[in-house]
């Protein structure tokens, strides 16, 4: 209650109808979105394909599209950020470092493997930090089709952005190689 005394509520025009079988749930403000989200499951497969860089990417924007508080956007970046330096070391160590050599196909499918598993990992903690968001978007929702598809930018982010995150890793590594 504010301090002028009451307090003002919309209600939906009802066309002359009872209030008691007005709909309540239509002004709530995060119930529709410029763009409509996308499933949080389906982004483990750009997790999975594409590595840390692009599933960062389509957490973050995501969490836009969820309207997910900016602390925990904040935290999806940092998130993104560590597993990038986390990919760098295990490439490094394991696939140019000491113990490896990166022209061996095994030690590269080690290094690949690897890489998805920081990937995935990263993934769960996007999935905790949307989650709360996700399922009051769902609740909020009329019907399952308010997701939008994540095949075409899902595609994109795990082809151009696992592109680039290769030819980062690959750079970077023959960089640390050579001091």
């Amino acid at each position: 209650m504010s301090k002028g005394g009451s307090t003002s509520y919309e209600t939906p025009d009802t066309g002359g109808n009872d209030d008691l079988l007005s709909p309540t749930l239509q002004t709530y403000p995060g119930r529709r979105t410029s763009k409509t989200p996308w499933r949080l499951q389906s982004q483990f497969w750009v997790a999975f394909f594409g590595g840390i860089l692009p599933i960062a990417v389509i957490a973050y924007l995501n969490a836009q599209r969820l309207d997910v508080p900016p602390r925990r956007r904040q935290l999806i970046l940092l998130t993104g950020a560590v597993g990038l330096v986390g990919t760098v070391a295990f490439s490094y160590l394991l696939g140019a470092g000491e113990f490896g050599n990166m022209t061996d196909r095994s030690m590269q499918r080690t290094v690949r493997i690897g890489s998805r598993v920081i990937a995935v990992v990263a993934y769960l903690v996007f999935y905790g930090l949307q989650r709360a968001a996700d399922r009051s978007y769902y609740f909020y929702s009329q019907d399952d089709k308010e997701y939008s598809s994540l095949w075409k930018p899902g595609l994109a982010a795990v082809f151009g952005l696992g592109l680039v995150q290769g030819v980062s890793l690959l750079a970077l590594v023959a960089l640390l190689r050579s001091l």
